[in-house]
């Protein structure tokens, strides 16, 4: 394998190809030339030619010996940092001899990849001055070691394993003499762990340092609620490990798994906003190692992905990609694989959403030029229809518009073409509608849902009245007060009552011994509703059930120890519950059990709870994290007043444009301010909460309904 060049790379510690080329001659004359057309070199002399050409920073070596790992198919990549020791061991395929030996001819005629990673590492190594530079290898019956000191290899045979594990390993054992640099790497600095931390996370393998997993799976739209189409291109069996997005996560997201790459990579491809994608733009993991693109790469101005492939090159200082006919080769292929999958989602009966608005003429027409190129007739053509049905339904929301199209509807029989005028009109109104409505924004679905009805009401469509009391509740959402008469559910109604604030006209409503336990706590009436909460965890269940009787409990007037243990143990089991459908529940709801522990058991139990909640798992997703932030400030603000109040909902309101307004955690979020307002007496506002959650759980917006 010949060394590749730099065409294209833009890296500021790059080298000029006329100085390689300088360097190469020089080392031709030194060297011999062989029958096959490559030279060889002593080893003494390819170093002394290669020190200029050293890495930029030396403790880059580490990625250097994380591609050589990947490159061996190691399935773990283990890293010990001490103060002036590393460690680096892998279960990839033994090294031989042979291999060692031709260690530093591999750095100028790298004809085994995987050696020549592991000689720009040693390489790089070398210039820190060790006192210690071994590699160790075992195959499982026989190893060998190699010892570098100063610029002499010595190879040694070793035959029993070093391990404590008696199969395949390889390790680098590095010591360096002590210094400055070595105390300011003692107190955390650790140069090779953030390499590591910022390349290593979606590498192929599991790394660890000091026993802390560095490495994650790929999570590329799969938490955010924008995301309308993904897709897994593999070669043969999948490197990558991937978190799918479920619907609960991503509701718009069409999923398209495993399919076959169309090159010598396998990739994970999201279409998503720029402002909401997890990984914007395109990383490669080239060997494991990860080198970043900006979004502007794709033809798309919403394609992201993270590719892995070991078919690139690197430039000489292995700081960035060479940008050659290879990388542009899998650049086109990853764009036509975007354009395809957009093609698909664009036929899916899901509209994309309002977010796809900014620029959609112009991508869609340079969308719809590029698959004529290619020749592809019927795509093409479900792009221009696509385009079509969405200016026609965004001028939907222009009055003047809607004036026009009601009045030709108005004035067509009710014959087929006033028929397929209707359906287009409903169609166009429903799906925009669920879209705000998926993306947080309820005032716009309101708006629509106003002209859906009318549309309902004109036609004198069976399914009006439904749609009347969806818009009803939709109105008390936007804080638009309207009369629930005509409202088929009797407790859509009480739900509806309750966020107004008349939890006593609710009462007249609700069936649920859930529902009615909750106005009457509303109503600080507080034995009424511990009988009717009683009865619900027989006949409801569910973590709302548990989470409710225990404020009571806990925060009623009648507050024995007793009480105040039932409600921890009724706490747990909610928190239990909801950690069925949502993994990260527990550390969401730590600090709560924690403050309900404190007076409710004996001080050293307090304690352990404490101790948990201070040492909880992090939560991992950004957006539940800056709600965690936002309750936690609005119970430090409820001391003061109404402050905390505001604070906790606008928190949940924030939340509702960054999840599914469905989702489980707006759920248990909802119930856990619920929890901290009646913590501070504010049981009507908790109910004005719990209420709103009902009224979104319940609300019915599927497009069946218009049949």
């Amino acid at each position: 394998m010949a060394l590749r060049g730099e065409e294209g790379s833009s890296d500021p510690f790059d080298h000029s190809n006329l100085g390689l080329n300088t360097v190469l001659e020089e080392l031709k004359r030194t060297g011999q030339t062989e029958s096959s057309g490559v030279f060889t070199i002593t080893p003494e002399k390819a170093l002394e030619k290669l020190r200029r050409f050293a890495l930029p920073e030396p403790r880059l070596y580490v990625l250097n010996l994380l591609a050589s790992a990947v490159i061996g198919e190691a399935t773990r990549f283990d890293v010990r940092l001490e103060s002036s020791k590393a460690v680096f061991e892998d279960d990839g395929s033994p090294i031989d001899a042979g291999q060692f030996k031709d260690l530093w001819n591999q750095l100028l005629n790298p004809t085994d990849l995987r050696i020549y990673e592991l000689a720009v590492a040693l390489n790089a190594l070398r210039t820190l001055g060790p006192t210690e530079l071994v590699v160790e290898s075992w195959s499982g019956e026989s190893g060998w070691t190699l010892l570098i000191e100063d610029e002499s290899l010595e190879i040694s045979e070793i035959q029993e394993s070093p391990f404590s594990s008696p199969r395949t390993r390889n390790r680098v054992i590095v010591n360096e003499p002590f210094r400055v640099g070595t105390i300011r790497r003692w107190w955390g600095q650790l140069p090779e762990h953030a390499a590591l931390a910022r390349t290593a996370a979606h590498a192929p393998l599991r790394a660890e340092v000091n026993g802390h997993p560095i490495s994650h799976s790929v999570t590329l739209g799969k938490l955010s609620a924008t995301c309308v189409a993904w897709i897994h291109l593999v070669q043969e069996l999948p490197r990558l490990v991937v978190e799918v997005p479920e619907r609960q996560w991503s509701p718009m997201s069409l999923v398209l798994q495993h399919r076959p790459s169309p090159g010598a990579f396998e990739a994970v491809l999201c279409l998503d906003v720029p402002s909401v994608a997890i990984d914007q733009g395109l990383l490669i993991l080239l060997n494991g190692v990860a080198f970043r693109r900006p979004s502007w790469v794709f033809d798309l101005p919403f394609a992201c992905a993270v590719v892995l492939t070991g078919d690139l090159s690197k430039n000489l200082s292995h700081t960035d990609i060479a940008e050659d006919e290879r990388y542009r080769a899998m650049l086109s292929h990853l764009n036509k694989q975007a354009d395809d999958l957009l093609v698909s989602r664009l036929d899916d009966t899901r509209g994309l959403g309002p977010e796809f608005d900014a620029g959609s003429e112009v991508w869609a027409v340079e969308l719809c030029a590029r698959l004529r190129e290619r020749e592809l007739e019927v795509s093409t053509a479900k792009v221009d229809r696509w385009l079509k049905e969405r200016q026609f339904a965004r001028d939907l929301e222009n009055p003047d518009l809607w004036g026009i199209l009601r009045a030709e509807l108005e004035s067509l029989p009710d014959d087929s073409a006033g028929k397929k005028l209707e359906t287009r009109l409903t169609r166009a109104l429903s799906e925009a509608g669920r879209a705000f409505f998926e993306a947080g924004k309820t005032l716009r679905c309101c708006r629509l849902w106003v002209r859906l009805v009318d549309l309902g009401q004109l036609r004198e469509a069976k399914w009006h009245e439904a749609q009347w009391e969806n818009l009803v509740v939709l109105r008390a959402l936007c804080g638009l007060e309207s009369e629930p008469a005509g409202c088929h559910s009797p407790e859509t109604v009480g739900a509806l009552l309750r966020l107004w604030g008349r939890p006593l006209d609710a009462l007249e409503w609700h069936r649920c011994p859930l529902a009615r336990g909750e106005s009457m706590l509303a109503l600080e009436h507080f034995e009424e509703a511990e009988v009717s909460l009683r009865e619900a965890v027989g006949k409801v269940g569910g973590p709302a059930v548990a989470e409710s009787l225990s404020d009571c409990l806990v925060f009623g007037p009648d507050r024995t120890p007793e009480r105040r243990r039932e409600a921890l143990r009724l706490r747990e089991q909610a928190v239990a519950e909801r950690t069925l459908t949502w993994a990260s529940c527990q550390s969401f709801f730590l600090d709560d059990l924690a403050q309900l522990a404190k007076g409710s058991l004996p001080f050293p139990e307090w304690i352990r709870y404490r101790i948990r909640a201070g040492l909880g798992t992090a939560i991992s997703i950004e957006a539940v994290r800056d709600l965690d932030a936002e309750l936690a400030a609005g119970r430090g603000l409820l001391r003061r007043g109404t402050m905390g109040v505001f604070r906790i909902k606008a928190a949940l309101v924030a939340a509702e444009s960054k999840f599914s307004p469905k989702h489980v955690l707006l759920d248990a979020a909802q119930h856990r301010a619920a929890h901290l307002l009646r913590g501070a007496g504010h049981w009507a506002e908790a109910d004005d909460i719990l209420a709103r959650g009902r009224l979104l759980r319940g609300l019915r917006l599927e497009e069946s309904e218009f049949d």
